[in-house]
């Protein structure tokens, strides 16, 4: 019979914010690009992925997580670019 890993260890506040300004520096550029791409609005996009960001540092990181902000990310430009059309 298969028994499932452990679960990670929980993080510490610090360690959250610490892996959360690590992804922020890899991939916030990249981010806005693409969030720029679709919304045709600097600013908005830097709204949506630092909204995204701040989400994971409350949160806290986890795969289900970084899944379910980037669902909420998706979903906030599906809205915008709705309304702007």
């Amino acid at each position: 019979m298969k028994t499932s890993p452990a679960p990670p260890p929980a993080r510490t506040g610090a360690q959250v914010d610490d892996l959360v300004a690590e992804l922020h520096r890899a991939h916030a550029l990249t981010l806005v690009r693409m969030a720029n791409l679709l919304l045709r609005d600097r600013h908005c996009a830097e709204d949506v992925v630092q909204d995204s960001f701040l989400s994971l540092a409350t949160l806290g990181v986890s795969r289900g997580t970084v899944s379910s902000t980037a669902s909420r990310a998706l979903s906030t430009l599906g809205r915008q670019l709705k309304e702007d059309s």
